[in-house]
């Protein structure tokens, strides 16, 4: 998973450079590739290039980014379609951000949650994503249960989403649970504190059914079982994960992952592909120092 540590403070004046930058538009289109940005629910209307898929090979951002020239974007959020938006000149982002790209919208356009842009030609939600109350006793009990192994023992579980949807095509539900708690606020709901407390933890889990049985597998997880002094060890800095979004990226058929993870100054997108047993790494982008 990767990580990046920006300041959220050169973060905003490089959005805003992008923003002016971005301000024409040209003619043209990528339809051989389908290029995939992010928005963060940030105030930001800037959405950056986290890759591209090009016929069976998967291209970062600044290559991806070369592919769009003047494309319209179908964002998504895990509630459905968003809306149809075209892409004006990429432009990187900046110091300290110099390989990855993004681009103005229009219309302009901010986002209250997660959204994923895509120039694909097929249907990147071919099958129904349902979104299941976070205040679940079942998925709560899962999680719980998931927390008390990593050593937290009745411990307060807080899920910020449960996601249920048919990911890899297989005609069976999956549900992700994802989870998050911080004793200490951070800056906003998607960057969390710099440093963790006892009892801190930031989860994405999946149920599947895995030869025959039920199991819940931990994709992303970050659990503290004591305080952590950040002047005297940074070894660990607190995390957070989610996910920005579920669709098929590659037109199989499957749906693609597109986790978000953040420090509390930094954070990146990464396009997770599912092998069979596991998700992999596609493409990443993200901003830091």
């Amino acid at each position: 998973m990767l990580i990046l540590r920006p300041m959220k403070k050169m973060f905003s004046v490089a959005l805003g450079l992008a923003l002016l930058l971005c301000s024409g538009f040209v003619s043209g289109s990528s339809d051989s590739a389908n290029v995939v940005v992010a928005l963060g629910p940030w105030d930001s209307s800037v959405p950056e290039v986290v890759g591209a898929f090009s016929g069976k090979r998967w291209l970062n951002s600044q290559e991806g980014a070369k592919l769009i020239s003047g494309d319209g974007f179908r964002f998504y959020s895990h509630a459905g379609a968003v809306g149809n938006f075209k892409a004006g000149k990429p432009e990187s982002l900046g110091v300290p951000c110099e390989e990855t790209f993004g681009f103005a919208l229009n219309p302009s356009h901010k986002s209250k949650a997660f959204e994923i842009g895509v120039t694909a030609t097929w249907n990147p939600r071919p099958r129904a994503i349902a979104l299941l109350p976070n205040t679940s006793s079942a998925y709560v009990k899962i999680a719980s249960e998931f927390l008390a192994k990593k050593g937290l023992k009745n411990t307060l579980v807080r899920l910020t989403s449960v996601i249920k949807t048919d990911f890899d095509n297989d005609l069976t539900d999956e549900v992700f649970i994802v989870g998050r708690h911080f004793q200490e606020s951070g800056s906003g709901d998607d960057f969390p504190p710099a440093g963790g407390k006892k009892g801190d933890y930031s989860f994405v889990l999946l149920r599947k059914i895995v030869a025959g049985k039920v199991q819940t597998l931990s994709l992303m997880d970050d659990v503290n079982l004591k305080d952590t002094d950040i002047e005297a060890d940074t070894r660990h800095l607190e995390q957070l994960y989610d996910i920005a979004g579920l669709l098929d990226l590659t037109g199989d058929g499957k749906l693609e992952m597109v986790a978000y993870s953040a420090y509390y100054e930094g954070y990146s997108f990464e396009i997770l592909e599912w092998n069979g047993k596991k998700f992999v790494s596609k493409a990443s982008s993200g901003c830091g120092a």
